[in-house]
């Protein structure tokens, strides 16, 4: 049950990198669109974000084994 729980727990953060990546892609088409830089600051925040967990994931990953 254990591992049931953190292979979900893993599936939903897969799922919301997912989703945080289709909101920066749309900030970027947003940005271009508009052709506002101050949109840059913002897009570089959640971009710093995304990549924060994608490597937290991607490290408990390779250390699990899975």
């Amino acid at each position: 049950m254990k591992e049931l729980k953190n292979m979900k727990d893993i599936v939903a953060l897969c799922n919301g990198l997912y989703t945080q990546y289709e909101d920066i892609l749309t900030l970027i088409e947003m940005g271009y669109e508009e052709e506002d830089e101050e949109m840059v600051a913002e897009i570089r925040g959640e971009l710093d974000e995304f990549i924060r967990v994608f490597e937290d994931l991607r490290i408990s990953t390779l250390l699990s084994g899975e």
